[in-house]
């Protein structure tokens, strides 16, 4: 069981350094923790059913495609296309170009490094205009979970709002 621990949390940790563009680099996903869970045989199942739409006000909550029409959309779009589609190059099109934000090969390797099978879902929280605490859980195969809190930041161009900043919260 220990060293499933050890080895989840390596996964953890490379995916965040391949988010993050390397050493002195803010993460773009820091891993606070991972905590065990009940087995699921069907983690997609799983995660819809913790990923309901949120009750409370301003708060999103899903692990849809997202779009660009507002922080909360390209948040989701980025996140479905790095758990989703597993595709490092759609996530960096909702990231503006100058953005403190990882290459699209950095990000591939990180989606890379992520268990087949894994799920996840978002709560996104806004802080200041186009500033979010986003809570992160995936939903591994085999029933572990792990839980990554960033602040989000975004900014609208050309009628597109994209991320511009990924860090740890």
């Amino acid at each position: 069981m220990l060293l499933g621990t050890v080895a989840a949390l390596a996964v953890s940790a490379g995916a965040a350094a391949a988010l993050s563009g390397g050493p002195g680099k803010e993460s773009s996903s820091t891993a606070l923790g991972l905590a065990s869970t009940t087995p699921s045989t069907a983690p997609a199942v799983a995660a819809a059913r913790q990923c309901g739409p949120s009750t409370e006000t301003g708060v999103v909550r899903g692990n849809g495609p997202g779009g660009t029409d507002s922080g909360p959309a390209a948040i989701l779009a980025f996140e479905h296309s790095y758990y989703v589609l597993r595709n490092g190059a759609k996530a960096r099109e909702v990231v503006t170009e100058d953005a403190a934000v990882s290459d699209a090969d950095r990000i591939q390797a990180g989606a890379n490094s992520i268990p087949l099978g894994t799920t996840h879902c978002v709560v996104i929280r806004p802080e200041a205009p186009g500033q979010f605490l986003v809570e992160l859980t995936e939903f591994r195969p085999g029933g572990t979970n792990a839980f990554f809190r960033q602040r989000i930041t975004t900014t609208v161009r050309d009628g597109r709002t994209l991320i511009t900043s990924i860090n740890r919260a």
